[in-house]
């Protein structure tokens, strides 16, 4: 869409590509009039419910909001800054659409079998890999800026990012009682999109100050420190419970 109104319309720039988006939205918000949600039980509404610091202070909680948070943020920070970067190195805008469209099939495609995958190895190794595949793509950007390098890499990012955030939320709904749900997740989605917003913010300034290649590795450093900080946080939990039994 961005690319066909781009074509069309290049004398207003880039404001068919809201004005399309708009279009988008109409449907969607007509198409959500259709569903419906069920009530939360009379049972769950007055069941007993741990205090907010006991739930969020859980090691397994804190593993998983804070993998939620690095996965999307650094995602996010990548894959904003990205058009600007192929921008900066000649690349128009069918090219760095083309990037992005892999993207996102990359985001969204492995959903089909994530959660098999995690049923079969574990939340743990799914988020390893997903930490993996998000450093794989830091490495193909700091190798070299030619398309491929690009397109290779935005697809990396797509499937790391969703080990990672599938595997996380995951652990976050192991967290807490029925009763409990509410808070938990409305904790762990302010952590998350708020983190997220931040990153949307400074992906721009990030991308002309410091450049594409320290981005990289600055997301390259912030997931080595994220998945030491998961086995120290392990280790310290199994010790913990060890020393109770």
């Amino acid at each position: 869409m961005a690319v066909w109104v781009n074509h069309h319309y290049p004398h207003v720039n880039y404001a068919n590509v809201f004005i399309a988006l708009s279009g988008l939205y109409i449907i969607a918000l007509t198409l959500l009039q259709f569903v419906t949600f069920n009530e939360v039980k009379h049972k769950e509404k007055q069941a007993p419910t741990r205090a907010w610091r006991v739930i969020v202070t859980q090691p397994k909680f804190i593993i998983a909001v804070l993998v939620a948070m690095v996965s999307y943020s650094t995602m996010n920070l990548l894959m904003t800054a990205t058009p600007l970067a192929m921008h900066r190195h000649g690349f128009d805008l069918a090219e760095s659409a083309l990037v992005i469209e892999w993207h996102v099939l990359g985001m969204f495609v492995p959903s089909f079998f994530t959660g098999k995958l995690i049923q079969r190895i574990g939340q743990l190794p799914v988020m390893y890999g997903g930490i993996l595949l998000i450093i794989a793509c830091c490495i193909v950007n700091l190798f070299g800026v030619t398309h491929l390098h690009f397109l290779f890499a935005l697809m990396l990012l797509g499937v790391g990012w969703n080990f990672m955030f599938i595997s996380a939320t995951q652990m976050v709904s192991e967290t807490y009682l029925p009763a409990e749900r509410a808070k938990a997740q409305a904790t762990n989605e302010f952590c998350v999109y708020s983190m997220v917003t931040f990153s949307s913010l400074f992906a721009g300034w990030l991308e002309s100050s410091l450049g594409w290649q320290a981005m990289n590795w600055m997301v390259f450093a912030v997931l080595m420190l994220i998945a030491f900080g998961i086995l120290t946080r392990l280790r310290v939990s199994k010790s913990k419970q060890v020393e109770a039994s």
